[in-house]
């Protein structure tokens, strides 16, 4: 059997175990963004609208509607994570060993994310925030 994937709960988020996976792929089409992680499982993030990506030291709101703004978070490909997690109001951060950075925050009328895995994980934000 493969490698378990299980949050883990603290008071104000939730932390996704995969310290030190890298980043294995990116799909991205215009309505939508995905992340992938392979290990024992795959996970994929998937983003829909725009969304927060710091890397050396600059901030940038990318939307998905223009792909070629995404161009600078193809430099994370292969890159490890130093820390997933997300708020119980919906805000996911996805923190990089070199220190860059994906921030999706809740939307009005859209999920604005979601992450799903090969072993059973689902986890959506909902229009407005929340889980």
């Amino acid at each position: 059997m493969g490698k378990k994937l299980q949050l883990v709960e603290h008071a104000s988020y939730w932390e996704i175990p995969i310290r030190g996976m890298a980043i294995s792929r990116f799909i991205i089409d215009f309505t939508f963004l995905e992340i992938e992680v392979f290990e024992d499982f795959t996970l994929t993030f998937r983003f829909e609208g725009e969304f927060l990506f710091e890397a050396g030291g600059q901030e940038r709101i990318l939307t998905i509607a223009d792909p070629p703004s995404l161009c600078p978070i193809l430099t994370t490909l292969n890159h490890a994570i130093k820390l997933a997690q997300f708020s119980k109001e919906g805000v996911l951060e996805i923190h990089l060993e070199d220190d860059s950075k994906f921030i999706v925050k809740p939307r009005y009328m859209v999920e604005a994310w979601e992450l799903h895995s090969s072993v059973g994980l689902r986890v959506v934000c909902v229009p407005g925030g929340g889980l």
